[in-house]
């Protein structure tokens, strides 16, 4: 299968927002736009986590020009909500449990292969 696009969880967009060396080597020489992309989800988590920081008018502005530069992907088909409800009950069946919003951004991830 051929991948065109990899969706993100917001840790790896923290990191990334924070510089964090592993995540900047692995995203070095990348067309973000090209190549990743991110869940309306994170977008929210990320927003959210900017404005309850202490310096939170710098991170509003750093997420804001992330935000611009790498492709959104939004929860707007009912396949999606579909998938959502598969992937929990079936995590519910074994015992695992996560958060809803990472059950989103996972289940999106699912229904865009």
């Amino acid at each position: 299968m051929k991948i065109d696009k990899y969706l993100l969880d917001t840790n790896i967009w923290v990191a990334f927002l924070n510089k964090e060396k592993m995540i900047l080597d692995r995203l070095a020489g990348q067309d973000l736009r090209a190549k990743v992309c991110m869940s309306v989800i994170s977008q929210g988590e990320l927003i959210f986590g900017a404005f309850k920081s202490q310096q939170w008018m710098e991170n509003v502005e750093n997420v804001n020009d992330l935000i611009h530069n790498v492709p959104i992907v939004y929860i707007n088909e009912d396949n999606i909500a579909f998938t959502y409800g598969l992937v929990k009950s079936n995590l519910k069946e074994q015992g695992i449990t996560l958060t809803e919003n990472d059950l989103w951004i996972a289940s999106t991830a699912i229904h865009y292969p």
